[in-house]
Protein backbone atom coordinates (compact mmCIF):
# COMPACT_ATOMS: atom_id res chain seq x y z
CA UNK A 1 0.00 0.00 0.00
CA UNK A 2 1.54 3.39 -1.16
CA UNK A 3 1.43 5.90 1.98
CA UNK A 4 0.03 9.53 0.99
CA UNK A 5 2.58 12.10 0.33
CA UNK A 6 2.10 15.94 0.62
CA UNK A 7 2.64 18.25 -2.21
CA UNK A 8 4.87 20.19 0.07
CA UNK A 9 7.65 17.31 0.52
CA UNK A 10 7.32 16.29 -3.22
CA UNK A 11 8.25 20.11 -4.07
CA UNK A 12 11.48 19.99 -1.79
CA UNK A 13 12.63 16.58 -2.74
CA UNK A 14 15.51 15.52 -4.28
CA UNK A 15 15.16 13.42 -7.73
CA UNK A 16 16.57 10.12 -5.78
CA UNK A 17 14.07 11.07 -2.84
CA UNK A 18 10.97 11.59 -5.23
CA UNK A 19 11.41 8.61 -6.72
CA UNK A 20 11.51 6.57 -3.70
CA UNK A 21 8.45 8.26 -2.78
CA UNK A 22 6.51 8.04 -5.45
CA UNK A 23 7.95 4.35 -7.07
CA UNK A 24 7.82 6.50 -10.25
CA UNK A 25 10.22 6.17 -12.73
CA UNK A 26 11.96 9.96 -13.38
CA UNK A 27 14.55 10.49 -15.77
CA UNK A 28 16.61 14.02 -15.91
CA UNK A 29 17.57 15.11 -18.76
CA UNK A 30 20.02 18.06 -19.93
CA UNK A 31 17.33 20.34 -21.61
CA UNK A 32 14.00 20.72 -23.56
CA UNK A 33 15.30 19.33 -26.94
CA UNK A 34 16.76 16.07 -25.18
CA UNK A 35 13.66 16.26 -23.12
CA UNK A 36 11.65 16.26 -26.68
CA UNK A 37 13.68 13.20 -27.73
CA UNK A 38 13.38 11.33 -24.97
CA UNK A 39 9.29 11.62 -25.21
CA UNK A 40 8.97 10.77 -28.72
CA UNK A 41 10.94 7.86 -28.08
CA UNK A 42 8.93 6.81 -25.24
CA UNK A 43 5.35 7.19 -27.48
CA UNK A 44 7.33 5.30 -30.11
CA UNK A 45 8.24 2.74 -28.11
CA UNK A 46 4.65 2.10 -26.83
CA UNK A 47 3.50 2.08 -30.53
CA UNK A 48 5.88 -0.84 -31.33
CA UNK A 49 4.95 -2.46 -28.31
CA UNK A 50 1.39 -2.28 -28.84
CA UNK A 51 1.49 -2.83 -32.75
CA UNK A 52 3.99 -6.01 -31.79
CA UNK A 53 0.88 -7.27 -30.11
CA UNK A 54 -1.68 -5.87 -32.92
CA UNK A 55 -3.10 -3.94 -29.95
CA UNK A 56 -4.06 -0.33 -29.99
CA UNK A 57 -1.64 2.11 -27.81
CA UNK A 58 -3.77 5.08 -26.48
CA UNK A 59 -1.53 7.72 -24.72
CA UNK A 60 -3.30 10.73 -22.55
CA UNK A 61 -0.41 13.79 -24.03
CA UNK A 62 0.03 17.38 -23.23
CA UNK A 63 0.77 19.66 -25.91
CA UNK A 64 3.74 20.88 -24.23
CA UNK A 65 6.41 20.41 -24.41
CA UNK A 66 5.97 21.06 -28.52
CA UNK A 67 9.29 19.95 -29.57
CA UNK A 68 8.41 15.76 -29.38
CA UNK A 69 5.18 16.29 -31.96
CA UNK A 70 7.34 16.91 -35.15
CA UNK A 71 9.92 14.52 -33.91
CA UNK A 72 7.78 11.94 -33.40
CA UNK A 73 6.20 12.22 -36.74
CA UNK A 74 9.55 12.52 -38.38
CA UNK A 75 10.73 9.30 -37.11
CA UNK A 76 7.73 7.56 -37.38
CA UNK A 77 7.69 8.14 -41.08
CA UNK A 78 11.74 7.54 -41.34
CA UNK A 79 11.07 4.07 -39.57
CA UNK A 80 8.17 3.25 -41.37
CA UNK A 81 5.98 2.61 -38.25
CA UNK A 82 2.45 2.18 -38.29
CA UNK A 83 0.32 4.84 -36.49
CA UNK A 84 -3.42 3.45 -37.23
CA UNK A 85 -3.55 1.89 -34.03
CA UNK A 86 -2.65 4.71 -32.06
CA UNK A 87 -5.32 6.95 -30.19
CA UNK A 88 -3.98 10.36 -28.39
CA UNK A 89 -6.50 11.77 -26.01
CA UNK A 90 -4.76 15.77 -25.97
CA UNK A 91 -4.91 16.96 -22.57
CA UNK A 92 -5.18 20.73 -23.11
CA UNK A 93 -7.26 23.17 -25.67
CA UNK A 94 -8.00 27.07 -25.13
CA UNK A 95 -12.03 27.37 -25.03
CA UNK A 96 -13.86 30.89 -26.35
CA UNK A 97 -15.61 33.26 -24.42
CA UNK A 98 -18.85 30.69 -24.72
CA UNK A 99 -16.75 27.73 -23.55
CA UNK A 100 -15.83 26.63 -27.03
CA UNK A 101 -12.71 25.29 -28.22
CA UNK A 102 -11.26 27.54 -30.12
CA UNK A 103 -10.86 27.09 -33.82
CA UNK A 104 -7.94 25.00 -34.91
CA UNK A 105 -7.27 27.56 -37.70
CA UNK A 106 -7.15 30.01 -34.43
CA UNK A 107 -3.53 30.97 -33.98
CA UNK A 108 -3.55 30.15 -30.10
CA UNK A 109 -5.13 26.51 -30.63
CA UNK A 110 -2.97 23.44 -29.31
CA UNK A 111 -5.34 21.48 -31.82
CA UNK A 112 -4.10 23.10 -34.68
CA UNK A 113 -0.77 23.09 -33.86
CA UNK A 114 -0.45 19.79 -33.09
CA UNK A 115 -2.19 18.83 -36.10
CA UNK A 116 0.32 20.92 -38.35
CA UNK A 117 3.09 19.24 -36.64
CA UNK A 118 2.33 15.87 -36.16
CA UNK A 119 -1.27 14.83 -37.12
CA UNK A 120 -0.96 15.94 -41.20
CA UNK A 121 2.51 13.90 -41.68
CA UNK A 122 1.13 11.34 -39.49
CA UNK A 123 -1.73 10.57 -41.58
CA UNK A 124 -0.27 10.92 -44.90
CA UNK A 125 2.47 8.59 -44.34
CA UNK A 126 2.06 6.61 -41.16
CA UNK A 127 -1.64 5.96 -41.43
CA UNK A 128 -2.70 7.57 -38.64
CA UNK A 129 -6.47 7.94 -38.16
CA UNK A 130 -8.18 11.23 -37.46
CA UNK A 131 -10.85 9.88 -35.41
CA UNK A 132 -8.42 8.59 -33.54
CA UNK A 133 -7.62 11.55 -32.03
CA UNK A 134 -9.73 12.67 -29.28
CA UNK A 135 -9.43 16.62 -27.84
CA UNK A 136 -12.32 16.87 -24.92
Amino acid sequence: MKRRVSFDKIFLCTIDELRCLTGVPIEVVRDKDALAVSFAATVLDCVRRANARRKQAVIIMPVGPTGQWKLMADVAAREGINLSRLSIIQMDEYLDIHSRRVSRSDPFSFTGFVWSAFGEKAAQRCGFQKKNWIVP
